[in-house]
């Protein structure tokens, strides 16, 4: 186990210093899959590099490290959207396809923003980071908005006409940030948004484990199971069986044993593709029926770097009450250790396309800092 350990930490390293090499001081500058062509500034990598500085600090005992974890948190903060009253963010350029502007804030950015800075707080007791976490949760509500129902309450994706969208992911998050809020500020009225949601996340649950990645769609993919997982997960660990074990442990067991190889490679999605599409797609079809009638292999994609690093995420936090978690979070970085690292540091984006994407580097950095704080010394 101390090796396995020691292999964390020497990537999580190699990360940092892929890092500064590439971005110096700005940790969330970089490319993206979305926008390969130009360096951004991404307030999801600020966040996710932010939350595993804090705890590397804390796993080795490294104070500098918390100085870049400081330096990600003020830059969150000088840089929150211009749009809204309450602290929030989202994509450093506009979304065309939803004509959604730059300005525009998202609730799984600001979620995972929130949950760096509550994390931050624990660490240093500035209280500028819990007032901004207390300002997130009230732009959920007055800012971003959202649906009441009979099975609880889900928040848009983002306040925008196309975006009111149910995504389970993104509400998953968004409930384990509340969580974490309630647990170390007291906020009832966090808690009583997190239990509305968690109640809604369960009810989308099928009842092989799996969540779609919105309710109104059947499409089941890989970094967003792991999403959904690492928000109950955190919702269970702060507020017990508000989501419950039961529903956990489905989910978990769907996630590996359809998402993943047993060497630990993911794939991006479901096989079938049927229930996943929006319309005819005659060529499609004629692909899943004779898939479904065994004339064809079926061919399946494998998952991004950010999948994988939601499925150590995941994996992780489930270890602490079930070691299956920790050992599947060991293959799912064995291999990635083995097929993506490159060598200055950084992880391809999946195997055969070496491009060090600054948010994918961002999740998995946070996700094996996580990791080697949940292995034995």
């Amino acid at each position: 186990m101390n090796q396995l350990r020691n292999a964390v930490i020497e990537s999580v390293v190699g990360l940092h210093r892929w890092r500064l090499a590439s971005a110096g001081e700005h940790a969330g500058l970089g490319l993206d899959p979305y926008r390969p062509g130009e360096a951004h500034h991404y307030p999801e990598a600020y966040a996710l590099w932010g939350r595993g500085y804090r705890k590397l600090a804390q796993l080795l005992g490294d104070s500098s490290y918390l100085e870049c974890s400081r330096a990600a948190a003020d830059w969150l903060l000088a840089n929150t959207s211009p749009a809204y009253a309450d602290p929030s963010w989202g994509l450093p350029w506009p979304w065309e396809r939803w004509s959604a502007p730059a300005s525009l804030s998202y609730l799984v950015t600001s979620a995972f923003c929130g949950s760096f800075l509550l994390h931050l707080h624990a660490s240093t007791n500035t209280d500028a980071y819990l007032e901004a976490a207390r300002g997130i949760a009230r732009w959920m509500v007055s800012s971003n908005g959202g649906v009441e129902g009979p099975a609880g309450a889900w928040l848009y994706y983002a306040n925008s006409p196309g975006l009111h969208l149910p995504v389970v992911n993104a509400n998953a998050i968004a409930a384990g940030f509340l969580a974490r809020l309630w647990l170390l500020a007291g906020d009832d009225h966090a808690r009583q948004m997190c239990e509305a949601i968690t109640l809604w996340i369960i009810d989308q649950q099928k009842p092989d484990g799996r969540w779609a990645y919105r309710s109104d769609r059947e499409w089941v993919d890989n970094v967003h199971t792991g999403y959904t997982l690492e928000g109950l997960l955190e919702v269970r660990n702060a507020l017990g069986d508000i989501a419950p074990l039961g529903v956990v442990g489905r989910g978990l067991t769907f996630y590996w044993g359809s998402l993943f190889r047993e060497d630990g490679k993911g794939w991006e999605q479901l096989p079938s593709e049927r229930t996943a599409r929006i319309g005819f797609h005659p060529r499609k079809w004629l692909r899943d029926t004779l898939a479904d009638a065994g004339a064809i292999q079926r061919p399946r994609l494998e998952t991004r770097l950010w999948g994988y690093a939601a499925a150590i995420r995941a994996f992780s936090m489930a270890g602490a009450a079930d070691p299956r978690g920790l050992e599947r979070a060991a293959r799912v970085f064995e291999f990635i250790r083995l097929n993506l690292r490159n060598t200055d540091g950084s992880y391809a984006f999946r195997t055969g396309q070496p491009t060090a994407y600054i948010r994918h580097q961002a999740h998995l950095f946070d996700a094996l800092v996580h990791f080697g704080s949940a292995l034995p010394s």
